[in-house]
């Protein structure tokens, strides 16, 4: 046996970066998003190009951010998953421990008056 020492990778499948917080993925989500609203250009009035474009470009940003309710995914994730979802099954709601009747928390008390 030989005294090497063998690296073995802690993430097997990660993302290419192209900038500190920009993918490949969101390069090409951004590339299909635009050719989608560039095709729907002739639906705007050419007053409004600019605005339209604008616009575009911001929610393109927004929709590539990574969703702060599902940090791993990106909000664009995050809507198509809400657009999927099946809507028969029952989600409970939770209900915070500070708004439930009786509450014994002397900072919530204090707060409330309660």
């Amino acid at each position: 046996m030989s005294s090497e020492q063998f690296i073995i990778p802690q993430e097997l499948k990660s993302p290419t970066k192209m900038a500190k917080w920009l993918y490949v993925s969101d390069v090409i989500f951004i590339m299909i998003y635009f050719f989608v609203f560039m095709i729907l250009n002739i639906f705007v009035d050419e007053r409004l190009h600019m605005a339209y474009y604008i616009f575009n470009l911001v929610i393109a940003l927004i929709l590539v951010m990574k969703s702060p309710y599902n940090p791993p995914k990106r909000f664009y994730h995050s809507i198509f998953y809400f657009l999927i979802r099946d809507r028969n099954i029952y989600h409970p709601i939770s209900i915070p421990k500070k708004y439930i009747e009786g509450n014994t928390d002397i900072n919530y008390r204090k707060k409330t008056g309660k």
